[in-house]
């Protein structure tokens, strides 16, 4: 099988322990974790800027930053955030111009999470591709089910929530990307370009088809200001990785699952 490499942060892997932009705006993490103390700098990122924001991205470095900044985003929608990952996404608020992802604290948004993402009602903010596109249901789990398999991506630690949950899907372009940005580096460009078109199928075939909407529903039920900041961001940071150049690439097949073309050995 063709395993992808989990997605550094958060819960999983090496844990941001902190970010801080220095001069010209680069990202520092600093990472604990085996091997290396709370504090440790593992690498910096140039981040992508507002102005970057839609264009087609190509540097492996802008690659390597917008799968961290994915799997941040989609760990939140996963399990309530930390307060480490909560100082991290504050200061991504700070670069996409949202406010309100510096002002959560983790106590006060913990009830709010839980009654949006638990309890059943209005107020449940459904954060599944099968609750909001317009060919939702069973077939859905089982077409980005497929993919998953396909490209040998894990939802662990988060197997309690099916595989069209927005935080899996956005997980998943995080180690589409954190990988070609691997391949590019060791020059293997034609695996990278690979890589680059199930992200953009991906985008296309799935995200595409409810991101919209599970944002308007967020903006209109959500109880804490945080979560629409936090939708605003993933569709944001999802079409900041889009290519539509690569549309031809990833038709949808018959049976559900798009037609990509076969992933490189990893």
């Amino acid at each position: 099988m063709h395993v992808l490499p989990a997605p550094a942060g958060g819960r999983t892997g090496t844990r941001l322990r902190d970010c801080l932009f220095g001069q010209g705006h680069p990202l520092w993490l600093r990472c604990g974790g085996p091997g290396g103390g709370a504090g440790r700098v593992c690498r910096s990122f140039p981040h992508p800027s507002l102005g970057a924001l839609g264009a087609v991205v190509k540097d492996p470095e802008e690659l390597e930053a917008y799968g961290r900044y994915l799997a941040l985003v989609g760990e939140a929608w996963l399990l309530p955030p930390n307060a480490s990952q909560l100082s991290a996404l504050a200061l991504v608020g700070e670069l996409l111009g949202e406010p309100d992802l510096q002002l959560a604290q983790s106590r006060d948004l913990e009830q709010s999470w839980q009654q949006h993402f638990r309890v059943p009602g209005e107020q449940n903010l459904k954060p599944y591709e099968s609750a909001h596109a317009a060919a939702g249901g069973h077939a859905v789990r089982v077409a980005v089910a497929e993919l998953y398999q396909q490209a040998g991506f894990s939802t662990s630690p988060y197997e309690h929530e099916p595989p069209d949950h927005l935080g899996h899907e956005l997980r998943f372009l995080s180690s589409l990307l954190t990988t070609a940005a691997v391949r590019k580096r060791q020059g293997e460009l034609q695996a990278a370009n690979t890589l680059s078109s199930w992200v953009s199928g991906f985008i296309r075939e799935h995200l595409a088809s409810f991101l919209d909407a599970f944002v308007a529903t967020v903006e209109k039920h959500a109880l804490h200001p945080f979560f629409p900041a936090l939708a605003r961001v993933s569709s944001r940071l999802v079409w900041g990785v889009y290519d539509g150049s690569r549309d031809d690439s990833g038709s949808r097949a018959a049976g559900g699952a798009p037609s990509l073309p076969s992933l490189p050995d990893h």
